[in-house]
């Protein structure tokens, strides 16, 4: 199997739920079968957003450094458990000679397989994936288009995973769940046929609190989860088959 590099921290909270996600998803009967994983959690990795909205510095450098070290001790291929960071992923990928996982692609294709009769996609992320269009692109390449939310319905969103009560901040409750719902409601009645979490640390918040919405949600920690073991996995399965 693939040893797998995690730049995680972007948050903490999201790295670790991303490792009990593979964990869950790997076909394990005993300890030796699990995957090799190396989780760099380094929660000064500055903003993803403030950066991309030319409020903040680059977190560039700290991911180019997290990455190539994970590749020093190993790692053959890396993954990160945060969204807005994914609009660094090709400069980071032209300076590395292992690939990465895109999560965004992954979960674009996971949309167009499992839900083939729609084709407009709501959107809850920060104002930085937002910003920087990146889950426009991944969607737009497999024939999707992206429906944000509406101005009062995002500060909604950026209150629940950055302000004093958020999850940013360590708080996971029922009532940022509700207010998700209302958002959700609103993207479906702009068309949108599915929606996904695109916050990472929104996975947990819908872990510890299931969202009965009226469109389905696709957590993006689950999918690059699913997508890290079959990766890591591939050519023990290709030896089986063979």
């Amino acid at each position: 199997m693939k040893v797998v590099g995690i730049i995680g921290g972007m948050g903490p909270q999201a790295t670790v739920d991303l490792f009990q996600k593979i964990i869950d998803a790997t076909p394990a009967c005993e300890d030796q079968e699990h995957l090799k994983l190396i989780i760099y959690n380094d929660p000064t990795i500055p903003d993803r957003t403030r950066a991309i909205l030319g409020m903040g510095i680059s977190p560039l450098p700290k991911l180019l450094s997290a990455a190539r070290g994970l590749i020093e001790i190993g790692a053959e291929i890396l993954a990160i458990p945060c969204n807005t960071a994914h609009y660094f992923v090709p400069a980071l990928q032209r300076s590395l000679p292992v690939p990465f996982i895109h999560m965004l692609s992954e979960v674009a294709r996971y949309i167009r397989q499992e839900y083939s009769n729609i084709d407009k996609v709501g959107l809850l992320a920060t104002d930085g994936t937002i910003s920087a269009g990146v889950y426009k692109r991944a969607l737009e390449e497999r024939g999707l288009s992206v429906v944000n939310p509406d101005s009062g319905n995002q500060k909604k969103v950026m209150d629940v995973i950055y302000g004093e009560g958020g999850v940013k901040a360590g708080v996971v409750a029922s009532w940022q769940r509700d207010v998700f719902l209302e958002v959700i409601e609103g993207l479906r009645a702009q068309g949108a046929g599915a929606v996904i979490a695109g916050c990472t640390e929104l996975s947990s918040l819908f872990d510890r609190y299931p969202c009965q919405a009226s469109i389905p949600i696709v957590s993006s920690n689950d999918i690059l989860a699913q997508a890290i073991v079959r990766e890591a996995t591939a050519s023990v399965f290709r030896e089986e088959s063979g």
